[in-house]
């Protein structure tokens, strides 16, 4: 059974942030902030849902994400591992997308999830690592329903 995918635009604030380590929205929303900004702090994130506001209406953004859903359909990305059927809710995820200089393709370096459970955290693997089109400008997160 093929499952609808949507897509839905939002934004996250990238700062270096020490050892702690967010995975959820949830943890992400609770976590304090720091002044310390750089375009590709090495593994923590935090998502700052007001940059959803400043960006979701973007012409490059929704072409971007438009251009992701062709991307993900055509690899079968979100039924490829088998994931709807480790639960009936859904999981909304976010996927941090960084391109680094000098590589051809920008990758899905961190993915985050409303959620906990088996669902969640096979559709992080799923879409943790995938090279994709460099996006139009930084920081760039794709948000995903997965229902």
């Amino acid at each position: 059974m093929k499952r609808a995918l949507g897509f839905v635009l939002s934004g996250l604030c990238v700062t270096a942030c020490g050892a702690e380590t967010i995975s959820s929205f949830n943890d992400a929303e609770k976590a304090e902030t720091t002044d310390d900004t750089t375009r590709d702090a090495p593994t923590t994130r935090r998502y700052d849902p007001r940059l959803w506001k400043e960006s979701s209406n973007r012409a490059e953004y929704q072409t971007y994400a438009k251009a992701f859903a062709q991307f993900n359909n055509h690899f079968h990305l979100d039924t490829k591992d088998g994931c709807y059927a480790l639960g009936s809710k859904p999981v909304q995820l976010m996927l941090v997308i960084v391109h680094h200089d000098g590589e051809q393709y920008a990758t899905i370096e961190q993915t985050f999830s409303d959620v906990e459970n088996d669902k969640a955290d096979c559709f992080k693997k799923t879409y943790s690592g995938i090279p994709t089109k460099v996006p139009p400008f930084y920081p760039f997160v794709l948000q995903l329903e997965m229902d």
